[in-house]
């Protein structure tokens, strides 16, 4: 379904009238570890105060021409659906979380997820350090951190891009 406003642990995400995407809130998790790259907003500075925050709503420049359909937050990463279907994640992706096919610490601004191009995308979910996705024809993906079976792929192995279950 569609979901216009999202919460995550330390940040907040909300789709205006218009289709555009806007984030406020904090890189930094409640232990006090930067969480790089969580708003989308590119490299913040941490010099400056509050560092590595944005306190109003402010749109995602990476994401100015596109019009987002749904959005999901997570406590490491966020995730955004376009009315094309296309889905685009950033934030951290040590645990394979972002669905680019690395194990890149971060990615500051929203970057499309090449493995779900051949589908269209109608709803995505984050966790903690893992992802899901469901597409139009009733496909569901999940990736990134597989512990507990968490991903639903019958093992406990860490994804780094979308399989389909």
């Amino acid at each position: 379904g569609r979901r216009t406003i999202a919460a995550g642990m330390s940040h907040s995400l909300f789709i205006s009238p218009e289709g555009t995407l806007l984030s406020c809130g904090t890189e930094w998790d409640v232990d006090g570890n930067p969480t790089p790259g969580l708003l989308g907003h590119g490299e913040l500075a941490e010099e400056e105060l509050p560092a590595n925050s944005i306190h109003v709503p402010t749109p995602l420049p990476g994401l100015a021409s596109v019009r987002i359909h749904s959005v999901a937050a997570g406590v490491s990463l966020s995730l955004a659906v376009t009315s094309e279907g296309e889905v685009y994640s950033w934030g951290q992706g040590n645990m394979g979380q972002l669905g680019h096919g690395t194990w890149a610490s971060s990615q500051s601004t929203p970057r499309q997820i090449t493995a779900l191009a051949s589908e269209r995308v109608v709803a995505v979910e984050a966790g903690f350090i893992h992802a899901l996705a469901l597409a139009e024809s009733g496909a569901v993906y999940s990736w990134g951190a597989g512990g507990d079976g968490r991903l639903g792929h019958g093992s406990e192995e860490h994804l780094s891009t979308p399989p389909r279950l």
